[in-house]
């Protein structure tokens, strides 16, 4: 059990040691340690249950399986408090349907006059603004 746990440890630890060296990087891959991270707890609560199976367990094992509790319950909260939250675009939602009511604007006035190549010009860097080219349909 000592090796499973050693290789779960790995597991989980090598891939975040690797995406946090790389500092452009999609939130997707983060999502790749999930699986051992699962694993882990289960392993680890077979170890709890076993431990505590035997008739009289010593006061150490005691304290760390009630440590283990503590930072389970912690990580649980932690995440329903971030589910619970909206994303920040939820917030900018009216910013975000005026742009996308200004991008159909410009595809369709470009499409009345016969512009093959319209451009915008903004006073404001944001990365909503990056766009490869606006479709237009003639």
């Amino acid at each position: 059990m000592l090796l499973q746990i050693i290789f779960l440890l790995g597991a989980i630890l090598g891939p975040i040691v690797v995406l946090t060296a790389d500092f452009e990087k999609s939130p997707v891959v983060g999502g790749i340690v999930g699986v051992p991270a699962a694993l882990l707890v289960v392993v680890l609560a077979a170890r709890a249950a076993s431990v505590f199976r035997k008739p009289d367990p010593s006061p150490g094992r005691k304290v760390i399986f009630a440590c283990s509790l503590v930072i389970f319950a912690l990580g649980a909260a932690n995440q329903f408090e971030h589910l619970r939250r909206h994303l920040t675009e939820y917030a900018q939602r009216r910013e975000l349907t005026r742009l996308v009511d200004l991008h159909q604007w410009v595809i369709e006035y470009a499409g009345d006059h016969g512009w093959s190549s319209p451009a915008i010009s903004f006073d404001v860097l944001s990365p909503w603004f990056q766009c490869a080219a606006l479709p237009i349909q003639a």
